[in-house]
């Protein structure tokens, strides 16, 4: 039987499928997928069983498929006690297989509306504001890893289950977006139940750019909305795809690197230089890895004399010497007993996080 559907989308077809198939008089399914030995090929099983009155008809679907094709979907009769029955349940499943290719090709998707927690350590959220889809508001709670704060949005998905991992991915995104913005470490921490949001107040900060305080946030105090927030987000959302894509992806390696500046200072300088250049690489053409990110940094901090141009030259290649001679240290591990090695000095990658997080920030506000 053809499968009429592209490559790209037999993920869909699997699960519309193994929802069609379960569905009554089914009795049971077991499915499996797997690479098979030695070629570029991969199997997908289905073992679907059906009762009647003491008498079970079982079948195997097997699909077979590349990167670039689908084989011909095969179906097996495994067993059977009725030769009516056989007939009836064989047509039933091939109905249900065309069912879930027309639904694979319309993709019919449903909304689901999340709340995720976000966590912002000791710098409490107490303004809420709309962006695109999502709403920021306070919790006025405090979890494991600090102040919380909601994030309210939608996703659209074909089924549940794909709409928690939707949410998932797009909740770090957000938080990795907002560490960014902030300029301090934001993780999604979980969903919970949708609560109503307080009265919309703004409390916006006047910030200049490009911001190269050494201290922007008084410790434990709340982190207000910089005053070109909406500009930034809506610059971000109309970036290409490709874009995009890259920019959030810096968004995430500075993110890790905040998280690991105090215990893996040498992991987190390398993370800090690979925010620069994942992005820099999607907007500066054809040159040489180094001078993009020297290029990049210039640009969006606004200073492009030697002096300065020399000194970010060093961080990158301090990169490489971290990477490559010294190695990226053990940091703070009690555990072990290693409490202070570290390949870069704190002075060195804390100029180099106020430095990627101004370049990323001047970056959105002229792409």
């Amino acid at each position: 039987m053809e499968l009429n559907i592209p490559t790209e989308d037999l993920y869909y077809f699997d699960l519309y499928l193994r929802e069609l198939l379960i569905q009554k008089p089914a009795n049971s399914l077991r499915s499996k997928g797997s690479p098979i030995d030695n070629s570029k090929e991969y199997q997908l099983t289905y073992e679907v069983s059906f009762q009647e009155y003491g008498k079970e008809t079982k079948f195997k679907i097997t699909i077979i498929a590349t990167h670039e094709k689908i084989k011909p979907l095969q179906i097996e009769v495994i067993k059977y006690d009725s030769k009516k029955n056989l007939d009836i349940f064989r047509d039933m499943i091939v109905s249900r297989i065309k069912e879930a290719i027309i639904k694979t090709n319309k993709k019919p998707m449903i909304k689901y509306e999340f709340e995720a927690l976000l966590s912002t350590g000791h710098y409490p959220v107490k303004s809420t504001i709309e962006f695109g889809k999502y709403t920021l508001s306070p919790k006025n709670e405090r979890g494991t890893a600090g102040w919380l704060c909601k994030l309210r949005f939608q996703v659209q998905a074909i089924n549940k289950d794909e709409s928690h991992t939707v949410a998932t991915i797009e909740a770090k995104q957000i938080a990795a977006f907002l560490s960014v913005i902030f300029t301090k470490l934001i993780r999604f921490h979980e969903f919970s139940e949708i609560t109503e949001n307080e009265t919309p107040i703004i409390n916006y900060e006047t910030i200049a750019r490009p911001d190269l305080r050494p201290v922007k946030h008084p410790f434990a105090c709340e982190l207000k909305i910089p005053d070109d927030f909406m500009e930034l987000w809506e610059n971000l959302e109309s970036l290409p795809s490709d874009i995009l894509s890259a920019f959030l992806s810096s968004c995430v390696c500075y993110q890790v690197g905040k998280q690991m500046n105090m215990t893996q200072m040498g992991i987190s300088y390398t993370l800090f230089v690979t925010a620069i250049e994942v992005i820099s690489k999607q907007v500066i053409d054809r040159k040489k890895p180094g001078i993009r990110f020297i290029e990049f940094i210039c640009k969006g901090i606004e200073r492009s004399d030697k002096e300065f141009r020399d000194k970010v030259g060093r961080f990158y290649g301090e990169r490489s010497n971290v990477l490559h001679t010294r190695g990226v240290g053990l940091g703070f591990m009690p555990l072990h007993g290693i409490r202070s090695y570290s390949p870069v000095s704190g002075t060195d990658l804390w100029r180099l996080e106020i430095y990627t997080n101004a370049a990323l920030i001047g970056f959105l506000k002229d792409p």
